[in-house]
């Protein structure tokens, strides 16, 4: 079976014919069905017109197929309009509402294959678009089909299938690139010394580079002392605060840093005990912790406060 569909501002429509070979190698083409519609009043593009022709060709041939139980017999479709088969043949672009509900349509019923192209002149289903006279209906090919169908072999129209650039249905695909940088705070940076006697040193050379003192030689005794900033608590501890935990059973220098997780309140108001995340201080072969970070409750006492939490 051989579907023809077309369309234009006053209608579209479709027409099947049924084109059989027999034992002599003889060939005959019937016409079985037509249908004919008055384009809506409300305007419409011509290719969204002629992509429902198409979908009516679908729904005649499903009809056929039922009426006729013809199981096996191949079905081609033709149209005069690129742009439907582009969109029927369209794998990588999204269409708007109304043209991709009829391309699923479509699809569901029949192959991209199964679709050809037919010039304008040769279409017989340009007489269901455009209308004719009883005179004219009866000199034309709407009843016996286009010449081609009549030839042993049937020759094939080659076109370009791509959609057009700036095609109103195709979807504007906006692709947007996130960039993100991690800002990190002195409070970061003296998170990761495990020890009071590193973290001094470190800022000890801090203070040293900002002097614009290019020396290299290590932080001496008196650069330690003024970059020791550590002071009892004015406030109450906060989450993110970063203290320095006493250990009385080691000497100052190995006491650990920490940063404050959660705080316990007393009655009066005032945070008496705290937990902190501690470092471990040891280091393997990598460079890396041995341990991961432990969390431990300490008396408010035990702690100084370093670096309060933004």
């Amino acid at each position: 079976m051989h579907h023809f569909s077309d369309a234009s501002t006053c209608g579209y429509g479709q027409c099947s014919y049924l084109r059989m070979i027999n034992e002599n190698d003889e060939i005959h083409c019937t016409f079985l069905i037509g249908k004919a519609r008055v384009s809506p009043s409300k305007i419409i593009t011509i290719p969204r017109l002629e992509l429902t022709a198409a979908v009516v060709s679908v729904r005649m041939s499903n009809m056929l197929r039922e009426e006729l139980n013809l199981t096996n017999v191949d079905e081609f479709f033709w149209t005069d309009s690129k742009v439907v088969l582009g969109y029927i043949n369209n794998d990588a672009r999204r269409f708007h509402t109304f043209v991709a509900n009829r391309v699923q349509k479509i699809r569901q019923s029949t192959e991209p294959e199964q679709w050809l192209y037919v010039p304008t002149d040769e279409n017989p289903a340009d007489i269901a678009s455009r209308g004719r006279t009883i005179n004219e209906l009866l000199s034309s090919n709407w009843f016996s089909g286009p010449s081609f169908l009549w030839e042993r072999e049937i020759t094939t129209s080659d076109v370009v299938l791509d959609l057009p650039v700036g095609d109103p249905e195709v979807k504007k695909i906006q692709t947007l690139q996130t960039k993100t940088t991690e800002s990190k705070d002195l409070v970061d940076h003296l998170s990761k010394f495990s020890s009071w006697s590193k973290a001094t040193k470190a800022i000890a050379r801090l203070l040293r580079w900002i002097k614009r003192d290019k020396a290299s030689s290590p932080a001496s005794v008196s650069e330690q002392e003024d970059a020791r900033c550590w002071h009892a608590p004015k406030r109450n501890f906060q989450i993110g605060d970063i203290v320095m935990d006493i250990d009385e059973t080691l000497p100052r220098s190995e006491w650990r840093l920490g940063r404050i997780t959660e705080t316990v309140l007393s009655s009066d108001g005032l945070v008496r005990k705290a937990k902190i995340a501690l470092g471990d201080k040891r280091l393997n072969k990598k460079g890396e912790r041995v341990h991961k970070t432990s969390i431990v409750e300490r008396p408010a006492q035990k702690l100084v406060l370093l670096l309060e939490a933004e």
